[in-house]
């Protein structure tokens, strides 16, 4: 075997490998952005409870609201729920070694408080973050995945490594020949 064919072997295998730690990375919710849910009622508040994809505060008042940003209803007057029933999880203090506090986030800071919540659904699930900031703002962070999503991007992922590995050993060859023996 040539070197010039270890190389581009080389080259190829190094796509996959970097096309599927990409899938991984975007499975797990690594590329998400963190978004500020609107203004909430004014005053002192506090994170009640997460369940999925709602937050619950509760005001100095004695108040609760619920905020569900993808149905666009936010700080609507409401009592957190006393049971939580499969398929959702309640919230739990968050971990701040999970992927929606990575470095490539761009999660709030400094927190105050913080609760993380799950949700199932008939393909696939939903994670979700909620952090109140030192302002007072309600921020939160969502990654869902489905059935489809596992059949099609990882071979998205490792199609374009592979790509991008022929690519670079086409370059690397090219390098070669134009320099001067």
């Amino acid at each position: 075997m040539t070197r010039t064919t270890t190389f581009t072997i080389l080259f190829l295998l190094l796509g996959i490998v970097l096309g599927f730690i990409a899938w991984r990375m975007w499975d797990a919710g690594y590329f998400e952005r963190w978004q500020k849910a609107s203004a909430p009622p004014r005053g002192d508040i506090n994170l009640l409870t997460a369940v999925g994809s709602s937050v619950y505060i509760k005001t100095g008042e004695g108040e609760a609201y619920r905020c569900t940003t993808w149905a666009r209803e936010c700080w609507v007057k409401e009592q957190a729920p006393q049971e939580v029933r499969f398929p959702e999880w309640p919230g739990k203090p968050c971990d701040f070694a999970s992927p929606e506090f990575s470095l490539l986030t761009n999660k709030p800071s400094p927190v105050r408080a913080c609760l993380q919540s799950a949700t199932t659904y008939p393909d696939g699930y939903g994670r979700f973050a909620y952090v109140l900031d030192q302002n007072g703002d309600v921020w939160e962070w969502a990654h869902s995945t489905g059935g489809v999503d596992y059949e099609v991007w990882p071979f998205c992922f490792v199609g374009l490594g592979i790509a991008m590995g022929g690519l670079a050993a086409m370059l690397w060859q090219r390098g070669r020949r134009q320099r001067p023996e």
